[in-house]
């Protein structure tokens, strides 16, 4: 018997909490999802967006059963509705679509890009798998489209038998400057780890905010309080959360921190700052972070996601590499004109950047 599928789209508050249950065990079974698909993060969303943004699930079923589920917040711009992935803001979330394990994912990703066509102009569908069924789905149904790629760096932890196997697996000098750091700044004061805390995201966001004053650069989703502190924040009070939060305090003081999410193959290495304001910045308390997260990743039998934004210490930590691509894709004629525009903005600031290093 052939499966036929069939899709539908949930608008509204009372339709998309009547399903779930369904949601979450399906959420359970895609082994593939990150956490930007997990309910509890669609729901932080929903109580952060207002006015131009309303929610969107896009269902499959096949034959009668729903086997597919696809999250989706719908903006209303100059340039029609533009649907995204659910998120806090920096548009550095892993967008995808959940499915049952018997479904067809070349089918129902298929079908749920047709149901998505029918109620919106465009989509910015951010950091896919290139080589997955929805990626395909959207290039294939889509009027016209445009391609960004992006390399993530990734701690393959998770078939580590134990952390002293990983470690032990590095260089000397590694070893030896994580080590040295740890107990350089134990001998300022008591250091502990603390995780999960609530003031922890407050603390992290504010020193992101102190960092982008002091080297004068600008990020909307992390000096606007309402995006980034509130959606984790909201985030943090969501039954059954995928948020995990570390710090390291050193006599009870915070001197770094990481904001992470856990899904079923990784630690997403999300968020994360240190303080400038003490003597300890000199040993990278950044780094212990980063081997707290590694540690605990390893420990639960999860990778390590360092995520994209190429800066060094990720190459120091990462065993290897994935590539994401970001899709913009058009499905009516006001979509594909918000494209080219978009497109065209683009050419002219690289050409001008161009210029101005000539």
């Amino acid at each position: 018997m052939t499966n036929k599928y069939d899709s539908t789209a949930l608008t509204k508050h009372d339709q998309i909490s009547s399903i779930k249950d369904i949601w979450e065990n399906i959420y359970d079974s895609d082994k593939s999802a990150s956490a930007a698909q997990h309910p509890a993060y669609f729901n932080a969303n929903l109580a952060m967006n207002t006015g131009n943004h309303s929610p969107l699930i896009i269902c499959v079923y096949s034959n009668g059963k729903l086997v597919g589920l696809w999250p989706q917040i719908v903006t209303r711009t100059r340039g029609g509705r533009v649907s995204a992935c659910p998120g806090a803001g920096g548009r550095e979330e892993y967008d995808g679509m959940l499915l049952a394990p018997s479904a067809d994912r070349t089918e129902a990703a298929q079908a749920a890009v047709r149901e998505l066509s029918k109620h919106v102009d465009s989509i910015d569908a951010r950091n896919l798998d290139p080589e997955g069924s929805l990626a395909a789905a959207i290039s294939k149904l889509s009027l016209f489209s445009t391609k960004s790629s992006v390399d993530t760096f990734v701690v393959d932890l998770a078939k580590v038998e134990n952390w002293a196997d990983w470690l032990n697996s590095k260089s000397k000098n590694f070893r030896q400057t994580l080590g040295g750091q740890r107990r350089n700044i134990s001998k300022l004061g008591k250091l502990e780890l603390v995780e999960d805390n609530f003031d922890i995201i407050s603390w992290i966001f504010n020193e992101k905010r102190a960092w982008l004053l002091r080297f004068n650069k600008e990020s909307e989703w992390i000096e606007n309080s309402e995006m980034g502190e509130g959606f984790f924040s909201k985030l943090h009070r969501q039954p059954g959360n995928p948020l995990k939060l570390f710090a390291l305090r050193l006599d009870g003081i915070y001197i770094a921190a990481a904001l992470c999410l856990v899904s079923h193959k990784s630690l997403e290495y999300f968020v994360t700052t240190y303080s400038m304001a003490g003597t300890w910045d000199r040993f990278s308390p950044g780094m212990l972070v980063s081997e707290d997260c590694a540690r605990w990743a390893c420990e639960n039998g999860l990778d390590l996601d360092f995520r994209a934004l190429d800066v060094p210490y990720k190459h120091r930590w990462a065993s290897s590499t994935k590539s994401r691509v970001t899709i913009s894709a058009a499905f009516s004629p006001m979509g594909v004109l918000r494209l080219w525009i978009q497109t065209l903005k683009v050419n002219v600031r690289r050409r001008l950047e161009s210029i101005k290093r000539e």
